[in-house]
């Protein structure tokens, strides 16, 4: 038996390697520190800047329309000229003579009473008094007259003559006479001022 020729195992060959280098991690730079953020304003001081900002916004608002108003009031006061109470007023002040002077007003009146008042001033409007009165009528007698009469009474005793009467109803003023003997006259001209020309059937 031949035998098997003896292989001698070869020598591994030397590998060539080399040591890496060690790989040197770069220092990492510092990282830029957040700047600390500043003090939040306290929670309620925002919303009480925004209401006052509010609130002064809605008043120079409401001022300038206010104002916007009063001129157009005005310029259509101006278009439309004084009313009838401006007018009568105006005709007051302007008939108003140095002495007592007065305003007439029926406050009520029923079938057997009636009440009334009278402000009555001496030559400056701002020292007027207001006075009330009140008045009955016997069984048969007008109350409406009773009153009128009680009214002429006040009239003579500042005026036994004659005196100026300003006249809602005619829009201008009169001269009427408080003496006795035309007293049918005058009680005639204000139961008309007060009641209408048509009292008599009324």
């Amino acid at each position: 038996i031949a035998k098997k020729p003896t292989v001698k195992p070869k020598k591994p060959k030397p590998q060539d390697f080399s040591v890496p280098e060690v790989m040197t991690q770069p220092t990492p730079s510092p990282l830029p520190m957040p700047a600390p953020n500043k003090q939040p304003p306290a929670p309620n001081e925002a919303p009480v800047d925004m209401m006052a900002m509010v609130n002064q916004r809605r008043a120079q608002r409401q001022a300038v329309e206010s104002y916007a108003a009063q001129k157009n009031a005005e310029a259509a006061a101006r278009e439309r000229g004084p009313s009838e109470d401006e007018k009568r007023n105006r005709r007051i002040m302007e008939n108003l003579k140095v002495g007592t002077n007065g305003i007439f007003e029926v406050k009520r009146i029923e079938t057997n009473s009636a009440s009334f008042s009278f402000k009555g001033w001496t030559d400056n409007y701002n020292n007027a008094k207001m006075q009330f009165y009140q008045v009955e009528a016997r069984s048969g007698q007008d109350i409406r007259l009773v009153m009128i009469r009680r009214m002429i009474d006040l009239i003579r005793e500042h005026y036994q003559g004659d005196f100026d009467w300003e006249s809602h109803r005619l829009g201008r003023s009169v001269v009427k006479s408080a003496r006795i003997e035309d007293s049918a006259e005058l009680e005639d001209f204000l139961m008309q001022e007060f009641f209408g020309p048509h009292y008599k059937t009324q």
